[in-house]
């Protein structure tokens, strides 16, 4: 639903929603729920259940709406974050390959992309699925990319967990998961 209480006049699906019920985040293709929204694509949008509001979060700091598809979001326990898998290409500077997983604060406004190895580069190949921790610092992921840690030879898609708590690359961190 839009902030002015207009029913979306298209399809909306995966949803994720905080602790406490307040924030609804979920995947539309609509184009009604929020104005300036011409890019054609899903999106990933928020919804407050005591204010609302319906806000867009699939966007790049700038403000700029994504320029491909976006969906599978996953929020944070008191709605401050969103993590969620776009293919678009100019959510971050630098984006030349596949679908990546980002986080949006809902408070800054910052979108950061987390489907990168510890040195920053990006992913080889798709990543998709993300869950985010309760507190937002913690975001894991299914990937095809081969590139994320050192040593990943066996060819098949693998779960890797960031962790956002760091300040900047240097800290960052991804735990592969084997599960074989």
């Amino acid at each position: 639903m839009a902030s002015d209480g207009v029913q979306e006049n298209d399809y909306s699906s995966y949803l994720s929603i905080s602790a406490d019920g307040r924030y609804v985040a979920f995947r539309s293709s609509a184009s009604n729920l929020v104005s300036g929204d011409t890019n054609g694509y899903w999106d990933i949008f928020v919804h407050d259940r005591q204010s609302g509001g319906t806000t867009r979060v699939s966007l790049a700091s700038d403000g700029a709406q994504g320029n491909y598809g976006s969906s599978y979001p996953s929020i944070s326990a008191d709605g401050r974050y969103v993590a969620f898998m776009s293919a678009a290409s100019n959510l971050v500077s630098g984006d030349t390959c596949c679908s990546d997983i980002f986080v949006h604060d809902r408070q800054s406004g910052q979108t950061t992309r987390v489907s990168v190895a510890s040195d920053g580069a990006q992913g080889n190949n798709h990543s998709w699925y993300p869950s985010i921790s309760a507190d937002g610092r913690y975001v894991a992921f299914h990937s095809y990319a081969s590139n994320l840690v050192s040593g990943d030879t066996n060819s098949a898609p693998d779960v890797f967990v960031h962790d956002r708590g760091g300040a900047g690359p240097a800290y960052q961190l991804y735990l592969p998961l084997i599960l074989r």
